[in-house]
């Protein structure tokens, strides 16, 4: 058995697939200024900032992307903008501004039709993030007032006044998710709703409650995926140990994930089923990412190249990520302070390009409690199988023993019986054989 372990794993390393050799692009010819945030829908880009032009036009702060030109919202705003997000044909904005289209808004507007708008009296402070679920927008902050009520460091918006969440935070938010029907926050506090929560906390409606002992510096970053929330700013340590500015909870427990980073992570969303991260980092371990990567369920990857400077924000729509920041090169490529990444090779659920070969994806989410999703493609008809074994190479579980359709698969895993840790699911075909790793957190 021990025997079958070591060539299980060996195999999983010789199988791995090679990194992407996609390559970053410009947006036309940039900004002037640096980009503090990018939101990909519907296949426009817009993107906020300090600069004053985007392409060859004004653009005050913030501008959108169609794919071949860069047009304004209107007069833009009189200051930075530092998050956006959009909600049908609703686009909001905050940061640090006063006026937007020359309408007073305190630090959070909305773009709809041809104008801004203020949301009331808006903050008396900078808005760092805003959230949208079920149409209430959560705003996160260095503020201590939303409208006219006493909101500290974080509020939300019913579309017709501000409320507070309890008696809010000792300090900034930077940051705000959801699960379910909990909204979670992180920033710089150690205390929400008065009860001591170390940068991250979260919100079930009545009270606030702190995720186990939380982090020991800043989170600038949050991301949630399943029962999951990933975590990522300037910290060491999470939950008493010891992991390098990025981490992950899920529900009971803080982990690690792989050797983290040398600097800042600033930024994280999901990207074709893989973890990114990006900020001001440019090693992970001994490994070269220089300001953007990807988790690849074992290791931190660098994508494509990376970038010269720091990479504020990223935003990913179908199959092409965006990134936002100070750099002026992504990879090989001159990029004023915006570009993009189209990774060419995948072939997931949804997309229905031809397939030329066999493949199998990192599985989705991982780390992962209970459940995650192993996707596979088949160009051809075949007899297909999927085994889990443990880390001593004991097979645990049998998933699929089928023939199948050319196409894109996905099989679910539920994990609710299986002990936490290390496992590999391996996929056979025809003469395909591949296999990957998973780690089950409880």
């Amino acid at each position: 058995m021990i025997k079958l372990s070591i060539v299980f794993i060996a195999l999983y390393f010789i199988t791995r697939l090679a990194n992407s050799q996609s390559s970053w692009t410009a947006l036309g010819s940039g900004m002037d200024a640096r980009v503090h945030t990018v939101k990909a829908m519907n296949n426009n880009l817009f993107a906020g900032g300090e600069f004053l032009s985007a392409g060859n036009i004004s653009a005050n702060r913030i501008a959108k992307w169609d794919g071949t030109n860069w047009s304004s919202l209107g007069s833009g705003t009189d200051s930075i903008v530092l998050d956006i997000e959009i909600s049908g044909d609703s686009l909001f904005a905050c940061g640090d501004f006063i006026n937007a289209g020359g309408v007073t808004t305190n630090r959070i507007a909305m773009w709809y039709g041809n104008s801004w708008n203020a949301l009331g009296n808006g903050t008396n402070g900078r808005i760092r993030t805003i959230f949208i679920k079920d149409s209430i927008i959560y705003a996160g902050g260095d503020f201590t007032s939303a409208g006219s009520i006493t909101a500290n460091y974080i509020a939300k918006w019913d579309g017709n006044s501000w409320s507070a969440l309890g008696s809010g935070m000792n300090n900034s938010v930077y940051s705000i998710g959801s699960i379910g029907n909990d909204i979670y926050a992180a920033g710089l506090f150690t205390s929400a709703g008065g009860t001591p929560a170390n940068r991250i906390a979260k919100w079930d409606g009545n009270s606030w409650v702190p995720l186990g002992s939380g982090l020991n510096n800043m989170v600038q970053s949050i991301f949630t995926s399943g029962n999951l929330v990933y975590a990522g700013g300037n910290f060491t340590m999470a939950g008493g140990i010891p992991a390098n500015r990025i981490a992950v909870w899920n529900g009971s427990n803080w982990s690690p994930i792989g050797n983290g980073f040398n600097n800042i992570v600033i930024s994280l969303e999901m990207f074709n089923n893989n973890l990114i991260a990006s900020g001001t980092f440019t090693l992970s371990g001994s490994d070269t990412v220089n300001r953007i990567a990807k988790w690849n369920g074992n290791s931190w990857e660098s994508l494509g190249g990376g970038m010269n400077n720091i990479v504020r924000n990223i935003s990913v729509w179908e199959n092409t990520i965006y990134a936002g920041g100070l750099f002026t090169m992504a990879g090989n490529t001159s990029a004023n302070y915006i570009a993009k990444l189209t990774d060419i090779p995948t072939a997931l659920n949804g997309y229905t390009e031809k397939i030329y070969s066999f493949q199998l994806h990192q599985n989705y989410p991982n780390p992962f409690n209970p459940s995650t999703r192993i996707s596979f493609s088949l160009p051809e008809r075949s007899f297909a199988t999927l085994r889990i074994y443990d880390i001593l190479g004991r097979e645990v579980a049998i998933l699929l023993n089928s023939e199948l359709n050319t196409g894109n698969h996905s099989v679910n895993w539920d994990a609710s019986n299986y002990p936490s840790g290390v496992y590999f699911y391996m996929f056979e075909a025809g003469s395909y054989t591949e296999s990957k790793r998973m780690i089950l957190l409880k």
